[in-house]
């Protein structure tokens, strides 16, 4: 009887083990089903659907970054209209200067004095109200011109460094014929004041030549009158225009005259430092 009872015990546990050795793994897998289905497959998607999108983003990264380039070239494109420059380039001035007053008045009465002598003289505020006799644009030739006057001069006269530095005016591309027009202007005048100042440091007669210049100064202004402009180029050359009549004017009073050589060439060079002066401020 006992023995019939343990065979019937081993044969229910034969069944019991082959049962579970055949379940548990079934189990297994249909658990694991599950699993993926419901949670591997969807973070593997999402997952997926975030590298192509990027955080935030529609599309690849690279197609993200190329929309953003296309976006900073569609913003920057004013900018890229006036990546031209018309550059006026930047010089050194050497003067003659005969004092230096905290008061205007001061300083008046000196250039009075100095006219009455026959000197003309300039009046320029530089946080200090500072009295010029000559401009060049070389220091040699400002010392050539002071050992001429000094003996009317006081004697704490010196020759002063003027800096001017460089002028850069932004200009749509539809202008660029038009600055390099205006550009060469702008060093032929300069031309024309460099011979001016040398000339009259060294003494010489220069009705002759204020002629010349004063009919390049009208070719010049008929020019710029042919010239088309667009902003700010238009504003840049209405300032060109009130320098070339100022220019003129001082032909007109100076040029002829047999002493008026030193007033021609200060009355010059003032009116173009003058000009330079507005341009930085307007432009």
């Amino acid at each position: 009887m006992n023995m019939r009872k343990k065979r019937k015990y081993k044969s229910r546990t034969r069944g019991l083990l082959v049962v579970l050795f055949i379940f548990i793994p079934l189990l297994g897998i249909g658990l694991g089903y599950i699993a993926a289905q419901k949670v591997v497959i969807p973070w593997l998607s999402e997952n997926q659907h975030y590298e192509e999108k990027g955080p935030g983003a529609g599309g690849s990264a690279d197609q993200h970054a190329g929309e953003t380039e296309e976006a900073e070239e569609e913003e920057s494109e004013p900018v890229l209209a006036y990546q031209q420059v018309l550059k006026l380039e930047g010089f050194s001035l050497y003067a003659v200067q005969v004092g230096a007053f905290s008061s205007r008045d001061n300083a008046g009465r000196l250039v009075e004095k100095l006219e009455e002598l026959g000197i003309p003289a300039d009046l320029k505020e530089e946080g200090l109200f500072k009295v010029f006799v000559f401009y060049a644009f070389d220091r040699d030739v400002a010392k050539t011109h002071l050992e001429h006057i000094k003996e009317y001069l006081p004697e704490d006269v010196h020759v002063s460094e003027i800096i001017y530095p460089s002028i850069g005016i932004g200009i749509p591309g539809s202008m660029v014929k038009n600055a390099e027009v205006l550009d060469r202007q702008f060093y032929s005048v300069r031309e024309m004041l460099e011979d001016i100042t040398e000339s009259t440091a060294a003494g010489e007669e220069l009705s002759t030549l204020a002629a010349e210049q004063e009919s390049e100064v009208n070719a010049l202004r008929q020019q710029l009158k042919a010239l088309k402009l667009e902003s700010p180029l238009a504003e840049y050359g209405e300032l060109v225009d009130e320098l070339y009549n100022s220019m003129l004017q001082a032909y007109s009073l100076y040029g002829s005259e047999e002493d008026g050589g030193m007033q021609l060439s200060v009355e010059l060079v003032s009116n173009f430092v003058r000009f330079m002066d507005k341009v930085s401020d307007a432009l």
